[in-house]
């Protein structure tokens, strides 16, 4: 993971992954990666990354944590999985946030939706926070980084290599901005979409009619 100024970056196909935070929202695209010692020795190099992530997952101590030292926890998901989850959820109002433990935004949203679930659960709403963190840095990124913000938060992590395959369980055409939220009403059908760090009162508005209804 590469940051510089205001951006992260991770290879991916010899690529480099480009989040900007530009007003509370982070906009991940693409751009070339530089081919430092030509382009076949980044290949080596991706594949090289790609093989030796494998062999860690393969060992139990680099297995995804689910237990966090508070009465949080994380919980793996797949797209699949997530698809069951919010079948599950079925006649009450939802919200999906997909965030990032690299994400500011994600971060400085997490107290205002945990405080919304916690307000309107009795009313029928559900939370369904969902990590989008490389699933290869759960253990020693966002474990220890919820340890010590959050330690009591649940959220489902992905355990698909790519994001797009558990968003688009909700969202199909995802521009790959974080944060994203979508309201699911109690039929289940997506409502709304919900981008970039907002207030407490802007998520309110959008479930409360819903609520109500």
């Amino acid at each position: 993971l590469g940051v510089s100024g205001d951006s992260c970056s991770s290879g991916r196909h010899g690529l480099y992954r480009v989040a900007t935070e530009q007003r509370g929202v982070f906009d991940v695209r693409y751009t070339a990666a530089a081919a430092v010692g030509g382009k076949e020795r980044l290949k080596m190099k991706i594949l090289l990354g790609r093989f030796l992530l494998c062999a860690l997952l393969l060992l139990p101590q680099y297995a995804l944590s689910t237990e966090l030292a508070g009465s949080g926890r994380l919980i793996p998901v797949s797209s699949t999985r997530l698809a069951e989850v919010l079948a599950e959820q079925h006649g009450k109002v939802v919200l999906v946030n997909f965030w990032a433990s690299w994400c500011t935004p994600c971060l400085k949203e997490i107290p205002i939706l945990v405080d919304l679930a916690e307000r309107y659960r009795d009313r029928g709403f559900e939370l369904v926070p969902v990590a989008l963190d490389d699933p290869g840095t759960v253990d020693v990124v966002v474990v220890p980084f919820l340890n010590k913000w959050f330690p009591d938060f649940i959220s489902y992590v992905r355990v698909d290599m790519d994001m797009d395959t558990v968003v688009s369980v909700v969202d199909p055409a995802w521009d790959e901005t974080l944060p994203s939220s979508y309201i699911i009403d109690r039929d289940g059908n997506v409502v709304e979409q919900i981008q970039g760090g907002k207030p407490f009162d802007v998520f309110e508005a959008a479930i409360i009619p819903l609520l109500d209804d």
